[in-house]
């Protein structure tokens, strides 16, 4: 519990110090749509709140309720980003069935 704490802390002074409320670090999931059989689809998140300019760094993760070995799968972030959204790219490796999931983003300022 300690180490959580200071953890918390720790950021909230980093923030606090370097005079920004600009977060540090956000999560955003969202529904992929429809992805067509052996297709891919680019699906922009908007962040809840901008980061202050667009260098942040990215990691990424899709999911899908199909029983399939990875149906879908995130094929790569999208370059440049913005400070107040994230494009990804997901691929369906399904060769015989539409599938949908969820994206979810991780951005962390630099």
């Amino acid at each position: 519990m300690r180490r959580v704490l200071a953890v918390a802390w720790f950021l909230g002074m980093a923030s606090a110090a370097a005079g920004q409320s600009a977060p540090l670090h956000q999560r955003q999931c969202v529904p992929t749509g429809e992805v067509g059989a052996g297709d891919l689809k680019r699906v922009t998140i908007t962040w809840k709140q901008s980061f202050p300019n667009s260098k942040y760094a990215v990691i990424g993760s899709v999911a899908d309720t199909s029983t399939s070995a990875a149906a879908l799968q995130l094929s790569h972030i999208v370059l440049p980003l913005s400070p107040s959204s994230a494009s990804a790219v997901v691929v369906n490796n399904s060769p015989g069935q539409a599938r949908s999931g969820l994206l979810c983003l991780d951005a962390t300022a630099n």
